[in-house]
């Protein structure tokens, strides 16, 4: 959505495909809810499944304005988890604009 929206003209862009690709990332949470993963905890180094998990939702945050958070509860409390025991996590955020 964010390149069909920045980089095609609106005559250009194709609904279905932007469906599609909507229908992917549903699919993609509702797995990642399914089976969570591990929780970090504060005395541990997060491993690299845990660290991708976690930019994956802080990008979601930031292009479509944690649109995903209304439905996907366990996500929000394990991304919450995580930044409370990475607090680095933060520091990577972008400014607010």
């Amino acid at each position: 959505q964010v390149y069909e929206t920045r980089f095609r003209p609106e005559d250009k862009r194709h609904p279905e495909w932007l469906a599609y690709q909507a229908d992917k990332v549903a699919r993609g949470l509702a797995s990642l809810e399914a089976d969570l993963p591990a929780p970090v905890t504060p005395d541990a180094t997060p491993n690299v499944g845990q660290i991708a998990v976690a930019c994956m939702l802080g990008y979601l945050d930031l292009r479509f304005d944690g649109a995903w958070r209304a439905s996907h509860r366990k996500l929000v409390d394990w991304l919450a988890a995580f930044e409370t025991a990475v607090p680095a996590f933060d520091t990577t955020r972008p400014p607010a604009a």
